[in-house]
């Protein structure tokens, strides 16, 4: 039994069309912009969004240390 079905609830996708035929689609436009054409929304933003996370991959790489020793 899928969880939509054991909550009697419709998919989110059925909530809100206009997110899913006219957000989406522009989203995966500007991801394929940002990786062909080097886009960036302002001057240094791929490096700090690479920067965070950066950061939150060595952090959970800590956390994960501190769970196994």
């Amino acid at each position: 039994m899928t969880l939509h079905g054991l909550q009697k609830r419709a998919p989110a996708l059925l909530d809100n069309l206009v997110q899913a035929f006219i957000m989406a689609p522009f989203f995966v436009l500007l991801e394929a912009m940002q990786k062909f054409l080097n886009y960036e929304p302002y001057p240094g933003f791929q490096a700090k969004v690479e920067a965070l996370i950066d950061a939150e991959i060595n952090d959970w790489k800590e956390k994960k240390q501190l769970l196994i020793s």
